[in-house]
C-alpha cells in the first residue's frame, strides 16, 4: 500500500521553495503572473486551484512543465480529499453501523457510508447536516465529534425507516384525536403487539414512527422532525427499556408535533443543554405528563401507597402501573429508586423482532 501521510501539502509551498532559490519576492512573483498581491497570499496558502493557464504561467515563470503544476494541484486536492473522508469516517459509529446492518461490510467503507446518508461527497455531507445542525434543540454542540456523527447516523436510519412506512398526509386535529387509543395500548404488554398498533395509529395521522436502538456515542431517547410537510418522523431508541420512560418520550415527541409547528428538530438527550428550547422542551415534558396522568389526578397520585392501591389507581385510569411510578418519581412524590419493582421492563429481543419483521 502507498504511503498516504495524514497531512497534505499545498502546491504554495512548493512555489515558496522556487521563490526562494530564485530570489524572487512575492510582489515580484505576482507581477511576472499578472495577479494582485492578495491571489498570490491566497495562492500560497493553497486557497486558490492551479487552473491550466496559471499553469502555464507558474511554468513560464518558475521553471518546470505546466502538467507538473497540474498534477501538484490534483495530488493536493486528493489529500485534502483524503484526509477529510478519514475525519469524517471517524466521527461515525461504524462498528455499530456494520453490526446493525445498516451499511454493508463488503463495500468500501467511504462509498458505503456516503450512501447511507444519501450523498455523494464528505463536504455534501456537512452541508447537509450542518442545516440541520441550526434548527431548534439539535444546535447543540456535543463534547467529542463523534457524538455528532453517531446522533446524525441515528436520525438517519430514523430517515430510511420512515420511507418504508406509508402515511396519510399530515393531520394534527386527527393526531390529537387519535391520542386516547394510543395512551390505551400502555397497558399492553408485549412489545410485539403494541408496537405494530402504535404505528398504524400514528401512519393514519401523517406519523412515522421509526423505533431505532442507538449506536454508541449517542444518547439520543427520541427525536421529532417534518420529513415533508405531509409527513412526520417521530423516532424513539426504546433507550432505557422500561414502559414509562417509552411512554412519556413518545407523547412528549407526540407534544412537539402538536405544538410547536414544522419549522424545528427536536432531539431528546440527556447531554443537550440549549436555553434556546427549554421552554418548548417545559411545554413538550407538560403534554406528556398530561396525556399520561392528567394534573387533576396529582393529590390521589401523591398519596398512593402499596402495591394493590398503585394498580387499582393505574387500571381506573386506564394506564399501566410503571407509567404510575414514573410519574410519582417525575413529580418527586417518592424518590427514583423507589418502586421501580412496579414498571414493566422490556427486551431487546421483543422489540427487534417488531422493528425488522413489520416494516
Amino acid at each position: 500500500m502507498a504511503f498516504q501521510p495524514k497531512w497534505a501539502s499545498a502546491p504554495g509551498t512548493t512555489i515558496k521553495e522556487v521563490l526562494a532559490d530564485k530570489n524572487i519576492s512575492e510582489n515580484a512573483f505576482a507581477e511576472r503572473i499578472g495577479q494582485p498581491r492578495t491571489f498570490v497570499s491566497r495562492l500560497l496558502r493553497g486557497h486558490e486551484p492551479i487552473t491550466g493557464k496559471l499553469a502555464q504561467q507558474l511554468s513560464g515563470c518558475l521553471g518546470a512543465s505546466s502538467d507538473f503544476w497540474i498534477h501538484r494541484e490534483d495530488q493536493y486536492r486528493e489529500d485534502l480529499a483524503r484526509i477529510e473522508a478519514g475525519a469524517w469516517l471517524a466521527q461515525l459509529p461504524i462498528k455499530d453501523m456494520i453490526k446493525f446492518g445498516w451499511i454493508d461490510k463488503s463495500k468500501d467503507l467511504l462509498n458505503g457510508c456516503l450512501e447511507y446518508f444519501g450523498v455523494d461527497s464528505v463536504g455534501k455531507w456537512n452541508e447537509t447536516y450542518d442545516r440541520l445542525n441550526v434548527q431548534g434543540s439539535f444546535r447543540t454542540s456535543y463534547k467529542i465529534s463523534s457524538k455528532f456523527g453517531s446522533v446524525s447516523t441515528w436520525i438517519r436510519q430514523g430517515e430510511l425507516e420512515a420511507g418504508k412506512i406509508d402515511c396519510l398526509p399530515w393531520n394534527s386535529d386527527k393526531f390529537v384525536e387519535s391520542l386516547p387509543a394510543i395512551r390505551e395500548l400502555t397497558r399492553i404488554k408485549d412489545p410485539r403487539i403494541f408496537i405494530p398498533k402504535l404505528r398504524t395509529l400514528c401512519a393514519a395521522s401523517g406519523v412515522a414512527l421509526a423505533i431505532v436502538k442507538t449506536p454508541s456515542g449517542c444518547t439520543a431517547s427520541g427525536m421529532t422532525k417534518f420529513l415533508t410537510k405531509e409527513k412526520a418522523l417521530l423516532m424513539l431508541s426504546f433507550r432505557f427499556l422500561s414502559d414509562d420512560q417509552f411512554w412519556f418520550t413518545f407523547f412528549h415527541e407526540a407534544g412537539h408535533l402538536i405544538l410547536h409547528g414544522q419549522n424545528e428538530v427536536y432531539l431528546e438527550d440527556k447531554e443537550l443543554n440549549n436555553a434556546n428550547v427549554e421552554q418548548r422542551e417545559i411545554e413538550a415534558n407538560s403534554f406528556s405528563s398530561e396525556m399520561l396522568i392528567p394534573h387533576r389526578y396529582h393529590t390521589q397520585l401523591r398519596k398512593l401507597k402499596g402495591k394493590w392501591n398503585i394498580s387499582r389507581f393505574a387500571s381506573n385510569l386506564g394506564v399501566s402501573t410503571g407509567i404510575v411510578v414514573g410519574q410519582m418519581q417525575y413529580y418527586r412524590f417518592v424518590e427514583m429508586n423507589q418502586l421501580n419493582g412496579y414498571k414493566r421492563r422490556f427486551n431487546w429481543d421483543q422489540v427487534d423482532s417488531v422493528i425488522f419483521h413489520n416494516n
